[in-house]
């Protein structure tokens, strides 16, 4: 299926819908356009429907059931936006739905029961939806040097900014879902020190291969649920600015929540304040990349944005340019 926009130069609309199937969630934007030409978010709402559950199959497959929740999740969330009314409405999906062998099964679903066409983004495409997101935070849109990294159920995409554009653009299998999947027996159990120097060992391996610049001296930026939680904890915990609430995470901050969380039960986990019971079993593989992420950029802090990709399409809409770099689309 084709990952780029057909959305034609002069269609530039006002206020659009965006909905992002993900792996662990799929959540909903309105966006309006502001004075400067920037989607500001009127509206937003998810739905805990993980469809990442045969993600690691041979080969990944999203079941009937699965499938079908996934397809009420979304007509939920549509009729929610239907009274801000929305001049456009793109749904997106990233890392379990283009990993599934019946995607094409999934978006005619969609089709059949919404009148929506599904997007499905390569990779590279859903790094250049995020990367217009994070240029549409005021906190960053001036910055000419960052580090990008979102974190999601599927994959973890890094974007290098350079003079303001652009310099490298990669999307990495190292998802919280894939990962807990992969090098943690049991989500239900405290995970065990053989797990954690595993998900360390690959993580590392795995941004060394993609070429992911280590020692960086720009910005380190965080996106993605994996850093949102985070934040939400911390804030919970009153740590940071005196609100409680802070964009800055810091690594010692990262190993604290480790440190107390690895120990403990799923049933411990997740009650612990900030952290959703639908996150409390791939959280632990989360926090474990995360701070080998830290470790191979040699960063000591990861800068917070709620601007992800859901704003990157909103922000693309509005300006009527396909999420493509693509020269044949």
């Amino acid at each position: 299926m084709d990952s780029s926009f057909s959305l034609k130069t002069q269609d530039r609309p006002e206020v659009v819908g965006v909905i992002d199937i993900g792996s662990n969630s799929i959540k909903s934007l309105v966006a309006r356009r502001d004075s400067a030409g920037f989607p500001q978010g009127i509206y937003e709402h998810a739905e805990e429907t993980r469809l990442s559950g045969g993600i690691s199959g041979n080969p990944p497959l999203i079941s009937q059931q699965t499938i079908e929740a996934g397809i009420s999740s979304i007509v939920s969330l549509l009729e929610g936006m239907e009274r801000f009314q929305p001049e456009r409405i793109q749904l997106v999906a990233t890392s379990a739905v283009r990993d599934a062998a019946n995607q094409e099964l999934f978006a005619k679903a969609i089709l059949q029961r919404t009148g929506q066409s599904l997007q499905i983004l390569s990779g590279h495409d859903e790094a250049l939806g995020i990367a217009a997101g994070l240029q549409s935070d005021p906190a960053f849109r001036h910055e000419s040097e960052l580090s990008v990294f979102d974190i999601g159920g599927g994959s973890l995409e890094h974007i290098n900014f350079q003079s303001g554009k652009i310099a490298q653009a990669i999307s990495t299998e190292l998802g919280a879902v894939r990962m807990t999947q992969r090098f943690i027996q049991n989500p239900q159990n405290p995970i065990i020190e053989k797990e954690m120097h595993a998900i360390r060992k690959h993580t590392l391996e795995v941004l060394r291969e993609a070429g992911v610049q280590p020692r960086i001296t720009a910005k380190a930026v965080g996106t993605g649920g994996g850093f949102t939680i985070t934040r939400r904890i911390l804030a919970m915990r009153g740590v940071g600015k005196a609100s409680g609430d802070s964009p800055i995470i810091s690594v010692e901050n990262l190993r604290g929540i480790f440190e107390n969380l690895y120990p403990m039960l799923w049933n411990e986990r997740s009650n612990l304040s900030g952290l959703p019971r639908t996150r409390a079993d791939i959280y632990p593989a989360a926090i474990a990349t995360l701070l080998a992420l830290a470790e191979y950029l040699e960063v000591d802090r990861f800068y917070h944005s709620y601007y992800n990709l859901r704003y990157g399409i909103a922000r693309l809409m509005m300006l009527g340019k396909p999420i493509t770099d693509r020269e044949d689309t």
